[in-house]
């Protein structure tokens, strides 16, 4: 994501008038972090570009997701560092959270990133239109806003609408919260029931336990982070679980209820039915894309389950038209920042191919996951012949020191070609590490050439050439 001044840009200085219509090069429809690199890139390329955007420039990422969200995991993992060397009788006192001054701080950080946002936008030329824009015809954007509505005639569409909380059939699902609203919690709760055990309902189950609060895990299939390596969901449910956090796995939530303040949720595991009472409950079960009311439908633009389709340029089915990010299953804030750069550039007329491989995965629990590539599964059912080497953390010098020695890493190789084809770590700073692996993959590197790298003593990364050195090829 592009939030500081990364670009040394020829200033353009165009004044937006009260027009009816508007006529430019590139239209960008959304400003979360697909959109806004979308627009950036185009004015690298020296393209007028302008973008609309509903309500916040960046996104739900910067303003109720991403951002808030890691800044509460990265305090409340400092309360349980804190609490650690307590136990470790290394630090002698108590340390308690002060939730109106983290709020507080969230909100001055998260209102300072959009204003330094704006101006980059307005240093680059980028015109800026607050509005609901929707797609008429081939070319033409129509935007409601408060003034009267704007017109705008481009040569080249790209779409970021982003994605709004997936919200499931269960009945009383209205006495429940989604995780858009958690950032903006103004006191600690008792307890809480989380429906979902992806990343976003595994981040949460992190931070309120380590504010102290009751929390329960719901999960319907038979492991926490369903899309990832069943090993990696594995430990860390073991993990949460020795920490106090309640996991129930392969089990339904039929129904939510409320009386007089407290909250019900009914449970079937297994068909045992159990009944969950609590002070609050969030559901984590993933989102959905902004795809309605944008005239798709205007132009007859291709979708498949609830996603528009797009090729390896990012282009959808009518020509002249792009769409990147959550609406077509991006998922993560850099991977639509990516997707937005190559259809900027395929929209201008360069071509450029995204690929989808080597896109690093990081979930910010504590301690952390990161993927990147193909797991066990995914690399057998595609007919590889897979090698495995893996290292425990509490082989690591410097998950040793810090007393964080849970999780490992895992790389997969192919016999055959003797690359790298994934890698899985779970543990302290795991997102930092796997840059490393990305590049691999990306380089198509064996393990090897991550075993024959010399890692700076005591580093995390070291655990990533010992389970290099652990792949024992037939």
């Amino acid at each position: 994501m592009i939030l500081g001044e990364l670009f040394n840009f020829r200033i353009l200085v165009i004044e937006l008038v009260d027009a009816e219509i508007l006529n430019t090069t590139l239209t960008v429809i959304g400003g979360g972090p697909g959109g806004y690199s979308a627009a950036l890139r185009g004015a690298q390329l020296d393209a007028d570009v302008v973008l609309i955007e509903k309500e916040k420039l960046g996104g739900i990422c910067l303003n109720i997701g991403c951002i808030p969200s890691k800044l509460l995991l990265y305090t409340t993992g400092i309360l349980k560092q804190v609490d650690n060397a307590v136990k470790a009788g290394t630090i002698r006192g108590t340390s308690h959270l002060d939730i109106k001054h983290l709020l507080d701080h969230k909100n001055s950080l998260i209102n300072d990133m959009v204003t330094e946002l704006e101006k980059l936008l307005k240093r680059n030329g980028i015109k800026v239109v607050y509005g609901h824009g929707r797609l008429s015809s081939v070319g033409i954007v129509e935007v409601d806003r408060k003034k009267r509505p704007l017109k705008i005639n481009s040569n080249a569409i790209i779409i970021a609408t982003g994605s709004s909380p997936s919200i499931p059939s269960i009945p009383g699902v209205l006495y429940a919260d989604t995780t858009e609203y958690i950032p903006n919690i103004k006191r600690v709760p008792t307890s809480i029931v989380i429906i979902g055990g992806g990343p976003e309902g595994v981040e949460f189950a992190n931070i309120f336990r380590d504010m102290g609060t009751d929390v329960t895990l719901v999960e319907a299939k038979d492991h926490l982070l369903p899309l990832e390596d069943d090993d990696v969901g594995k430990v860390l449910e073991n993990i949460l679980c020795e920490s106090g956090v309640n996991v129930f796995l392969k089990t339904i939530v039929s129904e939510i209820s409320e009386s007089d303040g407290v909250k019900t949720v009914s449970i079937q595991q297994n068909g045992n039915k159990k009944k969950l009472v609590t002070e609050i409950v969030v559901v984590a079960m993933g989102r959905k894309p902004n795809i309605k009311n944008i005239g798709l439908d205007a132009l007859s633009i291709s979708t498949s389950n609830g996603l528009i389709q797009v090729d390896q340029n990012m282009a959808t089915s009518i020509k002249g038209i792009f769409a990147v990010g959550d609406v077509v299953g991006g998922g993560l804030a850099h991977v639509a920042s990516i997707q937005g750069t190559v259809a900027t550039e395929n929209a201008l007329g360069l071509d450029t191919v995204y690929d989808g491989l080597a896109i690093p995965r990081c979930i910010y629990s504590h301690p952390q996951v990161a993927t990147v590539g193909l797991n066990e599964k995914m690399a057998k059912s595609k007919g590889f012949d897979v090698i495995i080497g893996k290292s425990k953390m509490n082989k690591n010098i410097k998950s040793l020191i810090i007393g964080e020695t849970q999780g490992f890493a895992k790389i997969l190789v192919d016999f055959k070609s003797k690359k790298v084809l994934g890698v899985q770590i779970i543990g302290e700073c795991a997102s930092e590490v796997i840059s490393e692996a990305t590049l691999a993959i990306k380089l198509g590197a064996t393990a090897k050439d991550i075993s024959d790298i010399v890692h700076p003593y005591p580093t995390f990364s070291e655990v990533l050439s010992e389970a290099a050195r652990e792949i024992k090829l037939k």
